[in-house]
């Protein structure tokens, strides 16, 4: 089975975590998040495909090797039972922190690729920064080859344009621009 084939035969997923209250206050807090994210994709059998970690809110593209279903469950698991606790801890409150966690099933190409795009765009839409590639808590870096999130795998969905990796991450670009016109522009960061 090509990984074309095997991304998209319905075990691809969007999952969004969202937060009644800004949870994930500076990069320590981000990182010790993902770090977590990371040891649970390891135990859970998925394989990260894209994700932006916001404030309040965690947006994740998710690959499962094996047909376990929707991660739902566990990831609202590893925010609630390990990360909320240390974070209380951290920062000396006890606030009731509530979550919800929302999944949808990626099962076309164009769905996987826009989710991905618009994952990216996320922190530019919030304004937190100016170019989706300056923001260090996305895998947007990722997909420009500056940075190792080693639980992301961007060839998975870069896959879907070209074996070359070059040629695929212009291709990306291209789509991008054709679904978001002049909002887009080279916030991607891919034609900088």
């Amino acid at each position: 089975m090509s990984i074309k084939t095997d991304v998209l035969s319905g075990r691809t997923f969007l999952t969004s975590l969202i937060a009644d209250k800004p949870i994930f206050a500076d990069e320590v807090d981000k990182f010790y998040y993902l770090k977590l994210l990371k040891r649970m994709l390891k135990f859970q059998e998925y394989k990260g495909v894209a994700f932006a970690l916001l404030n309040s809110e965690l947006h994740l593209i998710l690959y499962a090797k094996a047909d376990d279903g929707s991660p739902d469950e566990w990831i609202l698991k590893v925010f609630q039972e390990d990360y909320v606790p240390w974070y209380e801890h951290r920062h000396a409150v006890h606030e009731t922190v509530e979550a919800s966690v929302n999944t949808v099933g990626l099962c076309e190409e164009q769905a996987l690729i826009d989710a991905c795009i618009r994952i990216h765009l996320l922190p530019k839409r919030a304004g937190y920064v100016n170019w989706a590639a300056d923001y260090w808590w996305s895998s947007a870096l990722a997909y420009l080859g500056h940075v190792n999130w080693d639980f992301i795998e961007p060839e998975l969905l870069l896959s879907l344009f070209d074996t070359d990796i070059v040629k695929a991450r212009k291709s990306l670009t291209k789509a991008a621009k054709k679904m978001y016109g002049a909002e887009f522009g080279d916030s991607f960061g891919y034609n900088r």
